[in-house]
């Protein structure tokens, strides 16, 4: 079969698919009857299927890091909002240990990746953010 030949092929089969898959628009959206819980595109709460203890386990076990990521926050809202004192000194701690100057990325929540963003830039310059977090001169700032 020629390229062309393939491409309309293709093409064709896409079109049959995409016909077979239309909704009517009077159809409901799934639903899981047990825990009555919307299961749109087999999105489902895994937090609404655990027991209550299985539930309280998990959130103990999540808490060290939602903490973590709340300071990276505060951190890096505070670094680029005092431009003043604390960017100069971000920017020359990151100077003396021979990195690119950058700031650290914010937590945004409409884009789906910065947290991801941010924690992967922290983790490379982890030992500037040691560095910023144990100044001393930089306590009464924040």
């Amino acid at each position: 079969m020629s390229d062309r030949n393939e491409d309309e092929h293709l093409a064709q089969e896409l079109t049959d698919l995409s016909r077979e898959a239309e909704v009517d628009e009077h159809d409901d959206v799934p639903l899981d009857e047990e825990a009555g819980i919307d299961n749109v595109e087999g999105l489902v709460d895994k937090m609404a299927l655990l027991t209550e203890g299985e539930c309280n386990k998990l959130l103990c076990s999540i808490r060290p890091v939602k903490l973590v990521l709340v300071k990276l926050c505060k951190l890096s809202n505070k670094v680029i909002h005092l431009i003043m004192k604390l960017l100069p000194a971000w920017h020359n701690i990151l100077e003396e240990q021979h990195l690119p100057v950058t700031n650290i990325p914010q937590d945004v929540t409409t884009q789906w990746n910065s947290t991801f963003d941010m924690l992967k830039y922290v983790s490379i310059h982890q030992m500037a953010v040691d560095t910023m977090t144990q100044c001393k001169d930089l306590q009464d700032l924040s």
